[in-house]
């Protein structure tokens, strides 16, 4: 079914206390003499609650869960799932399959808490890998997936995210390990926009690229490196959220005329992930929409505002749309034939 075009206005976090580099799964936890890494673990949590606190200043919803005993690399949460609607229109998760076993035990905490907020849960065969939302990219607004495959994610994978979405999948052959997740290699910033770092991609995977996209901001591969600079955050298609070394490419988005949001992600860094891997995009608005109100159906009629039918009393809809809302909302008419109810819902979020 096509996919509800909005950009998200929630993100899950996990709380970094487990975070330390106690093995070697790429190339950025290593030292040049081969030794692992260090983590100052009360910078990283300094950082964490930051980045945390710019999400909130950019009027998003931060759901927090803890992080797990074993599970040090669970903060970056990008990876452990892929958010979608189902073909009945119902807010689904496609569950990973770690490539390294050192990863696999994050998957079962994030799935017990996809199944409480009553995500229905979609899993692939043993025999396949898949990173989540690391390898497998939402365009919002036009509603295609972006689908990097080559170190973390198998190919094959590509098959069922158009048949579980039923959209466009763009598939793209990663070449370095150092860029082994899509998302440290591209970052989509609007519809027709984005950033990206040439030199991870097969050449036919460049030329998609290319096509997709009017407006690239090519990172140069040194800054790709080092400051991982292609995993930023675009929220709402004009504010960036980038690791604040990485300064040319930060110069070329204020060049072409985003809101810049600076942040210190160095202690992440050197575990291989940035803005993008510390969070995972999902949306409760679309959710009450959906779900909350046992909805029969969805449309967008305007700018944030839905009109949902529901077959449940008034007093709810306004309940979970308060919740949803941030308590900034209009219920703008209501109308009643037999026991379906229609809501006219305008979020001022």
């Amino acid at each position: 079914m096509s996919q509800k075009s909005t950009f998200p206005q929630s993100v899950l976090m996990i709380e970094p206390k487990q975070f330390e580099i106690v093995y070697g799964i790429n190339p950025h936890m290593r030292n040049e003499d081969g030794t692992l890494k260090t983590v100052d673990k009360s910078k990283a949590v300094l950082q964490w609650n930051n980045l945390k606190s710019v999400f909130v200043d950019l009027g998003l919803r931060v759901d927090v869960i803890p992080g797990r005993e074993g599970c040090p690399d669970m903060v970056f949460c990008a990876n452990q799932m892929f958010p979608f609607l189902n073909s009945k229109g119902k807010p689904s998760v496609l569950m990973s399959r770690m490539s390294t076993y050192e990863r696999e035990a994050e998957v079962q905490w994030v799935r017990k808490w996809a199944i409480d907020k009553e995500f229905e849960i979609y899993e692939l065969p043993l025999e396949v890998t898949f990173e989540g939302m690391g390898d497998a990219i939402w365009n919002y607004e036009t509603q295609e997936i972006f689908f990097g495959h080559g170190f973390r994610s198998s190919q094959s994978v590509e098959s069922v995210l158009k048949e579980l979405t039923g959209c466009e999948v763009r598939a793209l052959q990663l070449v370095s390990d150092k860029f082994y997740h899509l998302d440290t290699a591209l970052s989509i910033l609007s519809g027709d926009s984005a950033i990206w770092v040439p030199e991870a991609f097969h050449d036919a995977s460049r030329e998609i690229i290319r096509s997709c996209f009017s407006s690239l901001i090519e990172v140069e591969v040194g800054e790709a490196e080092v400051s991982l600079a292609a995993n930023a955050l675009c929220v709402g298609g004009k504010r960036v959220v980038i690791e604040k070394s990485a300064t040319k490419t930060i110069g070329r988005l204020h060049e072409e005329g985003f809101e810049v949001y600076e942040v210190d992600t160095s202690e992440f860094i050197k575990a291989g992930g940035s803005v993008f891997c510390m969070k995972w995009l999902y949306s409760l608005l679309l959710m009450f929409c959906l779900t909350a109100c046992g909805s029969a159906g969805v449309e967008k009629s305007g700018e944030r505002t839905y009109t949902v039918r529901c077959k449940v009393d008034l007093s709810n809809c306004y309940d979970k749309a308060r919740e949803v809302c941030f308590g900034t909302f209009d219920v703008r008419k209501t109308s009643s034939e037999g026991d379906d109810l229609e809501v006219y819902i305008q979020c001022n979020k």
